[in-house]
């Protein structure tokens, strides 16, 4: 099974759109007791992939139980519907990971996902999940909302629409997946 959710609420999202300048933002203190909140719905046992991003891995090791984390670049922040162009700055990737429970993982070249057109994205994805998800094992991956939206869209046919407040989703939705409906 795979469990694909969205960051827990972060700087960035307090002040928008101003707060999208934030370099690496944080974890506020609601999105810290939100994702303790949802714990209870994650297997201790679960392998986690994570966008490079600070508020994905601090979301991560919030649930992981001390279980290694993997930092996967194609789960980066993504524009939803797609749109190439300049990034805010609180969607740069982060490279410094200074944890010995964090690893990473590039598969782009270091190009960032959202260079990708769709076709390319999905083909990317599906690539990831071919060759690192094991069927027998628990995986949950924390990303963005444009990143969830595009896998919805393509996979389930569910087209979200943006809210008032630009939002697509809640923070502590999870979606699930299985391997075999990604690869088809």
């Amino acid at each position: 099974m795979i469990k694909i959710m969205r960051h827990a609420q972060a700087e960035h999202n307090m002040n928008e759109p101003e707060s999208f300048n934030l370099k690496d933002p944080k974890l506020t203190d609601k999105g810290r007791r939100g994702t303790k909140n949802i714990s209870e719905y994650i297997d201790q046992d679960s392998q986690f992939w994570v966008s490079p991003t600070v508020r994905t891995i601090e979301t991560a090791m919030l649930l992981s139980h001390n279980n290694k984390i993997k930092v996967v670049d194609i789960l980066g922040p993504r524009v939803y519907p797609h749109r190439k162009g300049k990034m805010n700055i609180c969607d740069q990737m982060f490279s410094n990971y200074n944890d010995k429970n964090v690893s990473t993982i590039n598969l782009l070249n270091n190009k960032h996902p959202n260079d990708l057109e769709h076709q390319s994205f999905i083909k990317e994805f599906q690539h990831f999940i071919k060759k690192y998800i094991k069927d027998d094992e628990n995986n949950v991956i924390i990303t963005h909302d444009g990143v969830i939206a595009t896998l919805l869209e393509q996979y389930k046919n569910i087209k979200l629409e943006r809210d008032e407040n630009n939002d697509l989703m809640l923070n502590n939705e999870i979606f699930e997946f299985t391997k075999s409906e990604i690869l088809g």
